[in-house]
């Protein structure tokens, strides 16, 4: 397992980030999901499932009856208060997802991959979380098929508190409810060069591991 460390910076600067003699061999950011208006992975079925909710409901509006007790001005006013609340839900998912990857930026070195993450801490100040893995030999590095773009895990994180800043730490709603139940997956999200990223990874990992050996 690649476990994760965090370290949290309140001026951070890339020779700050960085070891004694590392060098940085690839940078990159989520190719999707940055904008509001573009819903990835699980986050689309809430979108759809929103959106189809509201179509029937609204659609049920000719079947009330004159002289019922719920009546039709009844209805407009529970179906417009619904439906706000509906596309307030889908703005906030949308918001979040947008504020989390919009702030992503990744990292492979020639010892561990990093994943910086910019965000508020609980008094409101700026921080950076950075999320370091070191790179192993014995870590799968499995490509996750994830839409539109696939995404790459890198590391584990026995828990996402510690990377948490203002109630938002690293999942997303594209992410599967399922997310981060046991432990908290570092990802590089929606890579579109992501065989690439990991085919470096790889050969980074055993050369570092071949390095270590001759030295022992």
């Amino acid at each position: 397992m690649s476990e994760a460390t965090v370290q949290v910076y309140k001026e951070p600067s890339l020779e700050n980030l960085l070891e004694p003699g590392e060098q940085v061999l690839w940078t990159g950011v989520p190719f999707r999901g940055q904008g509001l208006f573009e819903p990835v992975g699980q986050e689309r079925l809430i979108h759809l499932s929103l959106l189809v909710g509201t179509v029937l409901m609204w659609c049920s509006l000719p079947f009330i009856g004159a002289e019922s007790r719920f009546g039709v001005r009844d209805a407009y006013w529970v179906y417009g208060v619904v439906s706000i609340a509906f596309l307030a839900i889908s703005c906030s998912l949308a918001h979040q997802r947008r504020y989390v990857l919009s702030n992503f930026l990744y990292f492979v070195t020639d010892e561990r991959t990093i994943l910086c993450r910019r965000a508020m801490n609980w008094r409101l100040s700026e921080r950076l979380y950075v999320v370091s893995c070191p790179l192993s030999t014995t870590f799968p590095y499995e490509v996750v098929e994830t839409r539109p773009y696939p995404s790459i895990r890198v590391g584990t994180l026995l828990s996402e508190d510690v990377v948490q800043p203002f109630g938002i730490g690293i999942s997303h709603p594209g992410h599967s409810p399922l997310w981060g139940r046991i432990t908290m997956q570092v990802m590089f999200d929606y890579l579109e060069d992501v065989e690439a990223v990991r085919a470096l990874i790889l050969q980074q990992a055993a050369q570092a591991e071949a390095a270590l050996a001759k030295r022992g």
